[in-house]
């Protein structure tokens, strides 16, 4: 039997034109028509006689136009009043759904196909292992609402955290069309008043202290931290990263060159302005070559173990930046910084209160701090105290017996 869609006319009716035809389950089934042409359409599409290309329109597809203009004009809109809603939802409809566990997964690895730090990459896996433990990994992430973004944004000790982490992952959803774009600002967190502590700073006394304490090795490192305001990670770090070399300073010059390869942001800065006693510890103690700091940084935890000074992270950077603010000026001291957010996070995060006379006498510490400290021990065999840890123990029992410094000149 013939399969073939045909056509019929019945008068009288509101929609004369019937076409007859089998469904996708063999079932014959008709459809009516009030124009002919409509008909002829329909039926040719059946029948596989219709020409094809995107930009046709079937009749289902005229049908379905016709229904959202009924609902549009049932609302007191036309058809052209909502096009750009129409397009703006069809733009944001997700290509595919996701489940959670799978989007962080393409994040975290696009962080890492980006370059990220490594602690900020260790940081991003935890804030979004939080949000997974929280809703489960195999949820779909369509499924995550804002009320539930709010939930989680709010949960543990440092919601502004969790915020941060939560925008960066939603706009990365965003940008890979996983999610609709205006699903993270609907999200609503109540804004909380910062409460920030006084950033820990060494006094003068403790610096000099410092410098005298520790290993002679150790000290272009210590230098460059204290009185030219660098990053720690830029010198040692436990992730294997590339560091400064003592290629990277020109004492002719008088510049340090921290290249983007190693800087914290990514962005190359060279500090040309850092005070004259910094260049005066450089030019006795830098090595010919090599790396500025040539241990591991299990090596630096065990000397600094050692060490009657306590060295909070960051606190040589935060005294640079402290004593700074009355020695360099504020400009000068966060240009040498790299703090390119600028004062906000300057006075937010790096400066303490020192006095005047404080930040004078911080720039005033000299290399004769170190004179009259024993020399360094020739290894002899069975010495079980040589090497770094030995020096430092040297200094250590030398400041108990001398622990007043020796008179700097003026």
């Amino acid at each position: 039997m013939d399969k073939l869609a045909t056509i019929n006319y019945r008068p009288n009716r509101k929609k004369p034109y019937f076409v007859r035809f089998y469904n996708e389950s063999g079932k014959r089934t008709s459809r009516a028509f009030a124009a002919r042409m409509d008909a002829m359409q329909f039926m040719a599409e059946k029948s596989g006689d219709a020409k094809t290309s995107h930009f046709d329109i079937s009749t289902e597809e005229k049908e379905l136009v016709m229904r959202l203009k009924r609902e549009c004009f049932a609302r007191g809109f036309s058809l052209c009043d909502m096009a750009e809603t129409f397009v703006h939802l069809v733009r944001n409809k997700p290509a595919s759904d996701y489940a959670l566990g799978e989007v962080r997964d393409m994040y975290l690895n696009d962080c890492r196909d980006r370059g990220l730090r490594s602690s900020t990459l260790a940081y991003y896996t935890g804030k979004l292992a939080n949000l997974c433990a929280m809703y489960g990994e195999k949820i779909p992430v369509s499924a995550i609402t804002p009320d539930m973004l709010e939930a989680f944004i709010s949960s543990g000790k440092t919601p502004d955290h969790n915020r941060r982490i939560s925008s960066a992952f939603y706009k990365f959803l965003a940008e890979k069309r996983i999610v609709p774009p205006d699903l993270f600002p609907k999200v609503i967190v109540p804004r909380r008043r910062k409460k920030h502590k006084i950033p820990p700073i060494l006094t003068v006394d403790e610096t000099r202290r410092l410098f005298r304490e520790i290993p002679e090795s150790f000290i272009p490192a210590f230098v460059l931290m204290a009185f030219f305001g660098v990053r720690p990670q830029e010198i040692s770090n436990e992730h294997g990263k590339q560091v400064l070399e003592v290629s990277n300073v020109d004492l002719v010059a008088k510049t340090v060159r921290i290249p983007e390869t190693i800087a914290k942001m990514g962005n190359f800065r060279i500090i040309s302005d850092a005070p004259e006693n910094a260049w005066a510890w450089l030019e006795k103690y830098l090595p010919k070559s090599g790396k500025i700091f040539p241990y591991s940084y299990a090596t630096y935890r065990r000397i600094r173990n050692m060490l009657t000074i306590n060295l909070p992270h960051d606190v040589l950077r935060h005294s640079f930046a402290s004593y700074g603010y009355h020695y360099l000026g504020i400009e000068k001291t966060v240009e040498i910084l790299g703090q390119e957010s600028g004062y906000e996070v300057y006075k937010t995060h790096y400066k303490a209160m020192v006095r005047m006379q404080d930040s004078a006498d911080f720039f005033s510490i000299m290399p004769s701090i170190r004179d009259g400290l024993p020399p360094r021990r020739k290894q002899k065999i069975g010495d079980l105290n040589f090497g770094l840890s030995g020096e430092v123990a040297d200094n250590l029992a030398y400041l108990k017996v001398h622990p007043e410094l020796p008179q700097q000149p003026a």
